[in-house]
């Protein structure tokens, strides 16, 4: 999670020219996203169900601007957050990975959150790729998804992920 150390991306920023510098952050962390928002030139936010969540990783106070939610409480009130700094216009985008074992229904909150905080954020649904042992969800499982989303009015795209095929976490 790069939002673990904002004071590196500020420090990355000037030495990239003209490069952009894209951050993709799990959104646990909006205290450091505001810290680094106005350096990014786009923000992915990978919205993730409770039950998908790994739990944290534990970083000295040092490294850490905020601690990382440790529930789903605190977890939803991070990603509102988040979502409401990215609200206003910003290139960004919401991401949520979709796998088999969930119910449209489930991912829901995710779809209304985004709708009622970011409704111009784009919504990338990404099916995840069936390598070691995950299941990739079935086609009318993510035509719901994508109904339900244009039922919110959300700007939704589907885009398989690529990085597990070629071997990259």
């Amino acid at each position: 999670e790069p939002l673990l150390w904002p004071d590196f991306i500020l420090a990355l920023k000037p030495i990239l020219g003209a490069r952009r510098l894209h951050l993709e952050t799990g959104g646990g962390h909006p205290g450091a996203l505001a810290k680094v928002i106005d350096v990014c030139d786009h923000v992915s936010l990978d919205l993730k169900l409770p039950a998908d969540l790994d739990e944290p990783v534990e970083v000295s106070a040092a490294e850490a601007l905020e601690s990382a939610p440790t529930n789903e409480e605190e977890w939803t009130q991070a990603r509102r957050a988040c979502l409401s700094l990215l609200a206003d216009g910003r290139d960004a985008c919401a991401k949520i990975v979709v796998a088999d074992g969930h119910r449209p229904l489930d991912y829901a909150p995710l779809l209304e959150d985004v709708a009622r905080l970011a409704p111009s954020l784009p919504v990338i649904l990404q099916p995840v790729t069936p390598i070691a042992g995950a299941i990739a969800p079935n086609p009318d499982f993510l035509t719901q998804l994508v109904e339900d989303a244009r039922d919110l009015d959300l700007a939704v795209r589907v885009v398989p992920q690529v990085h597990r095929a070629l071997g990259l976490k």
